[in-house]
């Protein structure tokens, strides 16, 4: 039979070997704990990451939709008065979404008309679901806006520029001013306007706004930009024909 002493030692023994054991377990588990906190922010800040990048991505491609189709506004006027023949005054905006446009200047076989196929062809389109203060549409073409420093900068507010506008979200002017190298402190961009619903009609009044005009000199020469208007609004906006 195994001594008393032997069995006290056997006893001892199991007890220490228990204990670190015990003490293995927890480390372990400790361990476990770290790695999975680790684990988790990571996974956090990678996809922090990529909303942040997918988030940019959208605002580069509706950036890019918007001034593709503001350029082909302008193109397509240019071809209606090199080909087409058609004056400034004989341009039309007319279409079936936005009925604000009828110009009685126009020929009667839409010739000059943007959105008819005997004239450019082009689709009216919306980029935004906001309206521009009470026009019927987020966007417009206004016959009483004057950017300084593109085309001839008169400061008498007369000889307006024809510019097209679209409600945009903040984020998406910055993003368009930052794209265009045009600072977007706010102060820079305010301008003391709202009349968008002052549509070309074929005829030019005077100018309500010119930007800029409120002292920064952020949009002075930019013929295309971002402006935040006195109602808050912030308004992509490209000179379709600099006068």
């Amino acid at each position: 039979m195994l001594s008393r002493a032997i069995v006290i030692r056997m006893i001892k023994f199991s007890s220490h070997s228990s204990k670190a054991q015990s003490g293995n377990v927890l480390w372990f588990i400790l361990i476990a704990v770290v790695l999975l906190a680790a684990l988790t922010l990571m996974l956090t800040r990678s996809s922090s990451s990529v909303d942040q990048s997918g988030n940019f991505e959208q605002q580069r491609v509706k950036a890019s939709q918007l001034m593709r189709y503001a350029s082909g506004v302008e193109q397509a006027i240019d071809k209606l008065r090199t080909i087409n023949n058609c004056s400034e005054n004989d341009i039309s905006f007319e279409n079936t979404i936005d009925l604000d446009y009828n110009n009685t200047s126009s020929p009667a076989d839409n010739s000059c008309h943007l959105f008819e196929p005997e004239g450019a062809g082009l689709s009216w389109r919306t980029f935004s679901d906001n309206t521009l203060n009470d026009a019927n549409n987020p966007i417009a073409f206004v016959n009483d806006f004057l950017v300084k420093g593109v085309g001839p900068d008169d400061t008498n507010r007369t000889g307006n520029d024809l510019i097209f506008a679209a409600r945009v979200s903040e984020n998406l002017c910055d993003h368009i001013n930052a794209q265009l190298g045009i600072a977007t402190a706010d102060a820079g961009i305010t301008v003391v306007y709202e009349d968008w619903d002052n549509p070309y009609d074929g005829a030019f009044i005077g100018a309500t706004a010119v930007v800029p005009d409120n002292g920064g000199t952020a949009l002075d020469g930019q013929a295309t930009g971002c402006l935040i208007d006195v109602n808050g609004h912030f308004v992509f906006y490209h000179t379709v024909l600099a006068r």
